[in-house]
């Protein structure tokens, strides 16, 4: 049964007109009275006006088809602009129009950092960072609040508008010209600066390259100067001087060098038996220019037997000097000898002079091979250079034509940086225009009145639904009987119908008793 008075005690979708006449007021009252408090608390908030300005940015319209292909970047042919380009242009300006930079020209033109308000922020800012002066901290200040004021957008590709919003309409039509056309003046010097930067970088790659071509050139000229004369040369080396070679390599191996090494020992063990050390033999240091020489001679020796056979005159008289240097060096050592172990016996003096003199002789033969060897190399080598040499000589005339084309390219990338200046200079009124000035608005956008109203209304609707609920839920009235049989578990019998007096409407139960025995008495 109780469960049964709960379900019945619920709230019919058809009795919410007999509520709602009920509670009217308590839905009226809200609904007006939020309304008018926020329509009329619009009034109280500080305006707000909105300007902006359109900038138009196109492309070059002096340039020829012909002229397009020789100037680099977007002057060129058939220059298209990617999605993604067009995307990372526009994240570009965005940055640019709220940079530091662009923002620092504003105030300037606008003397904005001159505001006492702002200053007076500024000072009171600076106790909590005593170490930022007062100027700085308000130059900061005011930039971040004029990058929250200034909004940028894109209508097309190429057609950029710049907002602004302040309290002030004339401030606001002022802060959206002026950073329009510090935009329009930065972004004209920053193209002016990248063409001129290009056309510097084009000239120093094309004089780079076109001093790598000259050496390539001299190079290549050379090359083939030597290689002429390779080939000239070529044919006086003759099986016979690699046979005079190979001959004397042999005598040095097979007769000079144990003969050599057999004169070492035997002189060892002669100073030996007389009480001489041999480890203790050094070769004089006043022998080293000498020795030297002999080795140089001995070098162009074998140099001179790579083309010449071992009886031309030049052979001839390379060897005779060679002799010359070891007769030179014997007497030399024999004179050292004498003052360096004065007080030694005459045959003492004789062997050691002998075994230093033997022991310059294995160094000389042991060089002499060492030298002979790599001229038989070389002969060898030179039967088998013409194919090596002609593609060497191939690869210079590429490294050449390489060259070459880069220093052509570049030097054709500069003139194009030049013609591209000229059209910047020439086109800097029209390449980022002001199509749309900025204008003082007439009327502010915030607040915005009949949002606020219409935010009100909502409200004031919500908050007296909300009062209408919970009266009713909190009304304990028995209005059906249905209800009461539900509450008490009998039926009802009869009703009686609201009774009107004069003194009011009797509702409760103790009244109507009273009431009742007057009417009795009275009958």
């Amino acid at each position: 049964m109780r469960d049964t008075y709960l379900q019945e005690r619920q709230i019919d979708l058809r009795e919410f007109r007999q509520v709602i006449d009920r509670r009217k007021w308590l839905l009226i009252l809200p609904l007006f009275l939020i309304t008018a408090i926020s329509y009329a608390g619009s009034y109280l908030m500080s305006p707000r006006y909105e300007s902006s300005a359109v900038i138009l940015t196109s492309q070059s319209s002096l340039v020829s088809g012909e002229l397009a292909r020789v100037i680099p970047g977007e002057f060129g042919d058939n220059y298209r602009k990617s999605d993604r380009q067009v995307n990372r242009e526009m994240n570009e300006t965005r940055g640019l129009v709220t940079s530091g930079a662009h923002l620092g020209k504003l105030i300037s033109r606008l003397g904005l950092d001159g505001n006492p308000e702002i200053l007076q922020n500024a000072v009171e800012m600076r106790t909590h960072v005593p170490d930022v002066p007062a100027r700085e901290l308000a130059y900061r200040a005011l930039i971040e609040d004029l990058r929250k004021n200034i909004g940028v957008s894109f209508i097309s590709e190429n057609m950029i508008r710049i907002t602004a919003e302040h309290q002030d309409p004339v401030m606001a039509r002022d802060l959206a010209q002026t950073i329009a056309e510090v935009y329009v003046d930065e972004k004209l010097q920053a193209d002016l600066l990248a063409v001129r930067r290009n056309l510097e970088f084009s000239n120093t790659q094309a004089q780079i390259y076109k001093k790598e071509l000259r050496e390539k050139e001299e190079e290549l000229a050379e090359f083939k100067r030597d290689y002429q004369k390779l080939t000239i040369d070529r044919g006086l080396t003759t099986q016979d001087n690699l046979k005079d070679i190979e001959s004397e390599l042999d005598r040095i191996k097979l007769v000079d060098k144990v003969e050599a090494n057999d004169r070492l020992n035997f002189l060892e063990d002669q100073m030996t038996s007389r009480g001489i050390d041999p480890a203790d033999i050094r070769t004089p240091p006043e022998l080293d220019v000498k020795r030297r020489i002999l080795m140089d001679r001995t070098t162009n020796l074998a140099e001179l037997m790579e083309k010449y056979t071992w009886r031309d005159p030049k052979v001839n008289m390379q060897r005779r000097t060679i002799d010359a240097s070891i007769d030179s060096i014997a007497y030399m050592i024999d004179s050292v000898a004498a003052q360096k172990y004065d007080g030694l016996s005459e045959e003492n003096l004789e062997l050691i002079s002998d075994y230093i003199l033997t022991e310059i002789q294995l160094d000389y033969y042991i060089h002499k091979q060492n030298r002979l060897e790599r001229s038989k190399e070389n002969i060898k080598a030179s039967f088998s250079t013409g194919p090596d040499a002609e593609m060497q000589l191939a690869a210079l005339e590429k490294e050449v034509e390489r060259a070459k084309a880069w220093y052509d390219n570049f030097l054709e990338n500069y003139t194009g940086s030049q013609l591209a200046m000229e059209v910047y200079r020439e086109e800097a009124e029209n390449r980022y225009k002001i199509i749309e000035p900025a204008f003082v608005p007439i009327s502010a956008f915030y607040p915005d009145r009949l949002k606020i109203t219409l935010m009100g209304l909502a409200l004031g609707l919500l908050l007296g639904a909300g009062a209408v609920i919970l009266a009713e839920v909190t009304d304990n009235s028995v209005r059906k009987i249905e209800t009461v049989e539900g509450h008490l578990g009998i039926r009802v019998l009869g009703t009686v119908p609201k009774i009107e007096f004069k003194s009011g409407t009797i509702r409760s139960g103790k009244k109507v008793a009273a009431d009742k025995k007057t009417i009795g008495s009275e009958s």
